[in-house]
């Protein structure tokens, strides 16, 4: 067997290797969308029945209507109804 034995020597230390481990976290970012809202305004013709009559007044007292003689002068014809007034075929 060989006795020899080599001295003790230093060790050499190199330069660290570097070894990166990434890691995400999430961060939120403020995202503003401005929204502008237009309210437009539109006129719709919807109608609206009015009705107009007129009342004519007889008897002994107040005399035939003008233009009225005969037996139904005492009933006006004057009335107007709006859609009800039409003439029957």
């Amino acid at each position: 067997m060989n006795k020899f034995c080599c001295p003790p020597v230093s060790p050499i230390v190199l330069d660290p290797i570097v070894s990166v481990q990434d890691f995400y976290h999430p961060q939120l970012v403020p995202v503003i969308q401005p929204i502008e809202i237009v309210q437009k305004h539109h006129c719709v013709p919807v109608y609206q029945k009015c009705f107009t009559y007129n009342t004519t007044e007889v008897g002994p007292e107040f005399g035939p209507g003008p233009g009225l003689v005969g037996p139904r002068a005492g009933i006006s014809k004057s009335k107007s109804r709006g859609a009800k007034n039409r003439k029957k075929k």
